[in-house]
């Protein structure tokens, strides 16, 4: 069921937890040979599927200011686990001007927890530094899945991808 919504499954173990994760992404391209998102009516029974742990939406996108560019993603806050990063530098952003970043954009744009982070005409207070060791992941910058939804222009029932978790004693290619 899964494996047919998605382009392909990217299988990962994690050492601490021995889960097994992979995206669902919809296969189907729009213009720019892109996915087009997902709806998310079409994975509300997630949860119900027998060996899913846990799932957690996510939005992402690019905005180009000028010359520069920079990787917007939009996670839900309490799910960043599921999502890979459970080390954060400071806290997790939970207000509407909030945001985390990854250590290399953090890096590259000579940002420190506290200061501010203009993406697009609004300036949002960094909570928090990441890093994952993933050099495309840690050049993000994340916001509460809401607020990014509006950043990027994704209607409300939208996602890019979702990043499921399978229990540690479940086979990822049978459920």
């Amino acid at each position: 069921l899964l494996g047919s919504i998605a382009t392909g499954l990217t299988q990962s173990m994690n050492d601490e937890t021995s889960q097994t994760e992979f995206f669902i992404m919809n296969n189907s391209m729009e213009s720019y040979g892109t996915p087009s998102n997902l709806k998310i009516d079409a994975l509300e029974n997630l949860s119900s599927i027998e060996g899913i742990n846990k799932s957690a939406q996510m939005i992402q996108g690019n905005i180009i200011d000028g010359t520069n560019s920079m990787t917007i993603e939009g996670m839900e806050i309490d799910k960043l686990d599921v999502m890979g990063l459970t080390t954060i530098n400071g806290t997790k952003c939970n207000g509407t001007n909030e945001v985390i970043i990854g250590k290399l954009l953090a890096e590259d744009k000579n940002k420190k927890i506290g200061d501010k982070l203009k993406i697009r005409d609004k300036n949002y207070k960094i909570t928090g530094i990441y890093e994952t060791g993933e050099m495309s992941a840690d050049k993000a910058a994340i916001l509460p899945i809401k607020e990014a939804r509006d950043v990027l222009n994704f209607d409300d029932d939208e996602v890019f991808a979702v990043q499921v978790s399978i229990k540690p004693e479940y086979d990822i290619t049978k459920v």
